[in-house]
C-alpha cells in the first residue's frame, strides 16, 4: 500500500523527518530485527546503527530479541501474527510490526494487540527507525492517510458478507478442525458442509482454506 504521507509527530516544519526521533540518547539502546531476508534485514540494520543502535539480526524470532530493547518484527503470515502476540506478553522489549500488508485492516489489527509501533515494512528505513525510537519513548507514530481512515472510518470495510456461523467456521478452520468434526458441531452432514464452505469460499473470492483464512484475518475474524 503507498503510505504517500507523513508520520503523525514525525516531520519538522520543512516536511523532512525530525531527526530527533531518530537519535536515541544512549548508545546501549538495542533492537532486534526479526526478517527472513538478509539484504533487507542488513539495509535496516545499517539503518539502525547509524543513529546509535546495538543491532541484532535474527531471520526468525527465537529467545535472542527479548534481551533487546525492542523488537521490530516483519509480519507476513498468520504464523507470524502468532509469534508476535506471543512476543507481545512477555514482559521485555517494546514490538513494532513491520506489516507485508500495510492496509487498514492490519494496522487496525496490530492497534487491537497493542504494538508499541507499526509501520509498513516497505517505508523507508529512516522512517521505521522513526517508529522504533518512538515506541521505546512511549509514543506511536501513524502515516497521516492511516490515522485519518483509522480515525474517520473512511477506508472502513464494507459490511462482511457471511453471517455469524460461517465467521465461527472460519475461525475453527484457522484452529485446524476438519471439515467432518465442523459438520458434526453444526448438525450438518458432511457433504453438506463441504457444500456450505464451498459457498462461502465463493463468496468471499477464496480458492482454499489458506486464501479463506487471509481474508478472515484481514477482516479480524480470527481477533474475535
Amino acid at each position: 500500500m503507498e503510505l504517500g504521507g507523513a508520520f503523525l509527530g514525525a516531520e519538522s516544519a520543512s516536511g523532512q523527518l525530525d531527526p530527533d526521533l531518530a537519535r536515541m540518547p544512549s548508545t546501549q539502546t538495542s533492537v532486534a530485527i526479526v526478517e527472513r531476508l538478509p539484504a533487507y534485514r542488513r539495509g535496516l540494520a545499517a539503518a539502525f546503527a547509524d543513529v546509535g543502535f546495538g543491532v541484532v539480526e535474527l531471520c526468525a524470532l527465537d529467545e535472542r530479541p527479548l534481551e533487546a530493547d525492542a523488537v521490530a518484527f516483519t509480519v507476513d503470515s498468520e504464523e507470524s501474527w502468532a509469534a508476535l502476540e506471543t512476543l507481545r506478553d512477555t514482559t521485555g522489549p517494546v514490538v513494532v510490526a513491520l506489516l507485508e500488508d500495510a492496509t487498514i485492516p492490519s494496522y487496525r489489527r496490530a492497534l487491537r494487540l497493542g504494538l508499541a509501533g507499526t509501520v509498513a515494512r516497505e517505508a523507508p528505513t529512516e522512517q521505521i527507525v522513526a517508529v522504533v525510537c518512538a515506541a521505546l519513548a512511549g509514543t506511536t507514530l501513524l502515516p497521516c492517510p492511516i490515522a485519518r481512515q483509522l480515525a474517520n472510518r473512511c477506508g472502513a470495510e464494507e459490511p462482511l458478507p457471511i453471517s455469524d456461523n460461517e465467521a465461527r467456521w472460519l475461525r475453527a478452520m484457522a484452529d485446524g478442525v476438519t471439515i467432518a468434526n465442523m459438520a458434526l458441531g453444526a448438525r450438518y452432514s458432511e457433504r453438506q458442509m463441504h457444500r456450505l464452505i464451498a459457498n462461502l469460499y465463493k463468496r468471499i473470492g477464496a480458492a482454499n482454506r489458506q486464501q479463506a483464512l487471509v481474508f478472515a484475518a484481514r477482516y479480524g475474524i480470527l481477533d474475535s
